[in-house]
Parts: structure tokens; sequence; C-alpha cells
């Protein structure tokens, strides 16, 4: 009863407008509620008008929607899901039936606006950059609004730093970070941060490849920039890292335990060994004998290592506990502490999280005022 006296009013209504506009094809959209649920609820109704206004196959250049409802649910929903449907072709119609004479339409763009702006916020607390980039700058003017454009500066750089491209992220930041671009181990602290979150994003392969990768590649950027540059050749096809026989000068027994007596055998006939796995790892622990002391790097050869191959190797679910298992941790912080701790363990630094030693997180940061601000 309580809409069915607006439903059994529609001949009406239709014959009053087909009077007005004789060339006008007229439709009804009913809301038809569920026998539990009125046309006064709110997350009801929204479902309702969404799949009815979605179910209009045209593209219309201009499409009128009434501000007022029989209901401020039912209002609020054809206003949301027009907008969501149509953007900017929708232009608001208030009337008032005491003084016809007020009629007017009201141009959408400040409701869209708002709405973009909610779900930019949204976007945002998913680290989704480019999905903010498209709804907030897409189509921008080139100076209409220096807000915008700060925004798209720092989201620019975020899309980069999303992508793992560290290197055009740091100079995109310039003078803001020139002193730790100077570092050579900063990189591996933005990686480790990537792979935080990719776990805040619930993508679990990647947060446990960014959180190994970060460590791995650190350690080849110490035995590349402080220790070994003489030892070391750089494919120049592919980037990786080749030890050079020469290493022998300096640890004559490297790699001559029994057990990798293979690995030996191929390192003397071929005059080089790949710098990754065993190879990288002896090399840290030969020059860096407190590792011993350590309560974290011994689990990326012990722990980290074994379970990484195991994991990327087969096509299975991976889960937020295998994550922590494969760092011999329990939880998301304690995971994130191993990881830090290798990382400072590593590059000689004493940062106090992974946030902290991140570039990006400041961006973020300033993403966040910015867009709060427009």
């Amino acid at each position: 009863p309580y809409w069915q006296d607006t439903c059994l009013l529609y001949p009406i209504v239709s014959d009053y407008l087909q009077s007005l506009f004789p060339a006008a094809h007229i439709s009804q959209l009913s809301l038809l509620p569920a026998l539990d649920q009125g046309l006064d609820d709110w997350d009801a109704v929204l479902k309702l008008v969404r799949r009815e206004i979605a179910s209009l196959d045209f593209e219309p250049e201009k499409v009128y929607v009434s501000h007022q409802a029989g209901t401020p649910a039912i209002s609020s929903a054809v206003q949301f899901s027009s907008l969501a449907k149509f953007g900017q072709q929708v232009e608001f119609l208030v009337s008032s039936e005491y003084r016809p004479d007020r009629t007017r339409l009201i141009n959408s763009s400040e409701y869209l606006s708002a709405l973009r702006l909610q779900e930019a916020k949204a976007l945002l607390d998913r680290y989704d950059y480019s999905g903010v980039q498209r709804l907030l700058c897409a189509n921008r003017k080139a100076d209409s609004n220096s807000g915008l454009e700060n925004i798209n500066r720092l989201l620019i750089m975020a899309i980069q730093w999303n992508f793992a491209k560290f290197e055009d992220f740091g100079k995109a930041r310039g003078d803001l970070a020139r002193e730790r671009l100077t570092q050579w181990w900063w990189i591996g602290y933005e990686a480790a941060y990537l792979g935080v979150v990719r776990f805040e994003q619930k993508n679990t392969v990647e947060a446990l490849f960014h959180s190994f990768r970060s460590i791995e590649g650190l350690i080849s950027m110490w035995a590349e920039s402080t220790y070994y540059p003489d030892h070391i050749n750089i494919n120049p096809k592919n980037g990786s890292l080749d030890l050079k026989i020469s290493i022998l000068n300096v640890f004559e027994d490297f790699l001559g335990d029994s057990k990798q007596k293979k690995m030996r055998c191929e390192f003397e006939e071929k005059k080089k060994i790949g710098l990754y796995s065993f190879p990288l790892y002896e090399l840290l622990r030969r020059t860096k004998p407190e590792w011993r002391q350590d309560p974290h790097i011994a689990t990326v050869w012990n722990t980290a290592a074994p379970k990484r191959n195991d994991l990327f190797h087969r096509l299975r679910g991976l889960y937020e506990i295998d994550v922590f298992e494969a760092w011999n941790t329990k939880d998301e912080e304690t995971w994130k502490g191993r990881v830090l701790g290798c990382l400072n363990f590593i590059s000689g630094q004493d940062f106090k999280s992974l946030k902290e030693a991140s570039l990006m997180s400041q961006v973020h940061a300033e993403l966040e005022k910015a867009i709060e601000n427009l």
C-alpha cells in the first residue's frame, strides 16, 4: 500500500506528459520493494534504483532529474545513480508546487565533483593512484585548477612508484629527496614498503615477492656499490650481476664448502657465477660475520628463500599466514619488523618503520592533504 498508490497513478501522469510532449517516448521504471524492505530503506532503495537506471540503454545529450521524490531515500538514490551513469549530462530540476516561477535547473558539476572526490578518497585509501588520476585529472584543463595541477604531479610520481619504477619516482621527487637519493640503499626500502602496500591491498603474492626482492636486491646493491665493485660484472642486456673469479683473491676458499663443490667447479670453469641466491648470501656472510648476532638476517637464507622458491613454483593459493611463515613470523607487525631489520642490517641504517623509511609515504600523505583541500 505504501507504494502502489504512486504506481497506479502512472497512466494519469503518462497521459498528462504525452499531451505536453507528443513526440516523446514515455516509459516507467517501477521500484518494487521486497516484502521485508520498504522504500524508506536507504540500502535497499539504492540497489533498486541503481538496477533500474543501469538498465537504461541509450546515450542522451541531457538528462533531467527531479531533485525531489516521495522519500529522501528515493531522492538520494535517483540523484546518485543518475550521476554515476550519466555524469555531466545530468541537470537537476528543482521546482515548487506553490511557486512555479521558482522552477529552475541546477548543473550537476558540483554534485559530480563531490561524488568523484569521495570516490577518489576511497581509491586513494586502496593506493589506486591510476584510478584517482582518471577520476580527478583526466579531463582537467591545463591551468584551470592549481590544486589539481599539484595533485596530478604527485599522482604521476605515485604511479611510477606503484609500478616499481623507483628511479623515475626519485627523479620526479627531485630536490625534496635529494639527500636520500644520494644513498645507495634507498631503493631497497621503497621496494619493501611496496610489499607492505600490496599486503594492505590483500595481494599476498606481490607482498611476498616485493618483501623478498627488496632484501636480495639490496644485498646485490651493497656488493656492487660498496665492497666489491671490482669483482662484479653487470650484464648490459638485463642488468643481472656476475661475480668474477677474482673474488678468490679476497676469499680463497669461496664456495669451497663440500656441499657447494659442484658450484665451485662451475665457478672455476666459467670464471664467473651469477650473483644471486647462495653465492650472494655467502658474500654477505663472509664480509659481515656479525650476522650471527642479528635476530633477522639469517631468516633470508634459512626460511624466506626456500619458502619463496617453493611457493612461486606452484600454482596454489597464497594466504596471509604464508607470507608471515615465509619470514618466520606470525603476524603483520612482526613480518614488517623482520623485513625492516634485514634492510637495516644490510644498509647500516636505523629506521624504526618501513613507512618512515619510504619517500612514497610522504607523497601519499601530501596527496591525502591536497585532495582534502580541493
